[in-house]
């Protein structure tokens, strides 16, 4: 049986490969306070750790979701069965960032800053077989109730906020052997530092006359401003999107099938970077002088924009005095 020590020490592994040879990153990308859109905010920690073997019929789904990371494991056949899996998953406590939204008007807004991950492994030997079972007395125990379940498995994750999706699918199987790995990240940004949103599905698998399907995908995030809440995937209020950024141009596709006896080794990677907002600048002003002599006026967009951020806030609206502002003090006699 597959021990579930060993699958810690082959994750360990692979964290610490990951952090030395590092990995390419999508930069330039838009920050969005945006939500995985089937989920709420909990703040919470989950563990799971378990080692199944047996000989029948079997069902497995496991959906892990955080504020903005989704996860699902989905496996049925029916057969000899033997699997080991851990998931690991956090939603850290949410904290509030201000920033500037508009440097002219000087307006400010506000988000909720969530950080999350989640962590899957899922190492499984199977083989296809019918099996019956007699169930009750009388005539369901002359007729057993008889399971000839081809083998399934499935596992998508998904980065909201970072528009990340991947997706493993195996279907129609006599035979597998598979390990697979989902790591999903969503760092926030702050007021003061940029922040990355990744997903990685590491695959090593044997497949026996079934078919097999491995996607990718990466999709424009939000700019905060076309979608309400519903990000990356081409999911939101705007057309606008999914035209220009959405699942019909993304940037990164990948779309792979096999059909017959296969053996697969994949490791995919995408990390996005997240800028920070635009920090609020500190009240008051460097200037003096007084305001009386601004021009006042109701018209968007116009009026005096001496004493706004872009004069007072940096200091750029001061000017030297030519002349002192008070008289010289009487000089000392000779």
């Amino acid at each position: 049986m597959i021990e579930v020590g060993i699958i810690r020490r082959v994750l360990a592994a692979t964290l610490l490969l990951l952090a030395i040879i590092g990995f390419p990153c999508v930069e330039g990308a838009t920050y969005a306070p945006a939500a995985n859109p089937y989920a709420y905010y909990v703040w919470n920690t989950n563990s799971l750790q378990q080692d199944v073997s047996g000989e029948g019929y079997y069902m497995v789904y496991q959906d892990v979701n955080t504020n903005n990371l989704s996860l699902n494991n989905y496996m049925h056949g029916s057969g000899a069965f033997d699997s080991a899996t851990i998931i690991n998953s956090k939603q850290l406590k949410d904290k509030t960032v201000e920033y500037y939204k508009d440097d002219v008007k000087g307006t400010y807004a506000k988000y909720k800053n969530f950080d999350s991950t989640i962590s899957f492994t899922s190492q499984n030997e199977i083989t296809q077989s019918p099996e019956s079972f007699a169930y009750g007395t009388g005539w369901y125990q002359a007729h057993p109730v008889v399971y000839n379940s081809l083998l399934k498995q499935k596992t998508d994750g998904k980065n909201y906020q970072a528009g990340i999706s991947q997706e493993h699918q195996i279907e129609y199987a006599r035979a597998l052997k598979s390990d697979v790995q989902e790591l999903l990240n969503c760092t926030q940004p702050t007021a003061v530092a940029d922040s990355t949103g990744s997903a990685e599905m590491v695959l090593e698998e044997s497949i026996t006359q079934g078919t097999l399907h491995v996607s990718e995908m990466l999709t424009r995030q939000d700019n905060g401003n076309n979608l309400k809440g519903r990000v990356g995937l081409g999911i939101g209020d705007s057309p606008d999107l999914n035209l220009k950024g959405g699942v019909r141009s993304p940037l990164i596709l990948v779309d792979e099938n096999y059909v017959g006896n296969f053996d697969v080794k994949k490791d995919m990677f995408v990390n996005v970077q997240k800028k920070k907002p635009s920090q609020i600048v500190d009240w008051l002003p460097c200037c003096s002088g007084g305001f009386a002599d601004l021009i006042a006026t109701n018209a968007p967009g116009t009026g005096d924009t001496r004493y706004s951020q872009g004069g007072i806030f940096d200091c750029t609206c001061y000017k030297v005095p030519s002349q002192a502002q008070f008289p010289e003090p009487p000089k000392p006699a000779q």
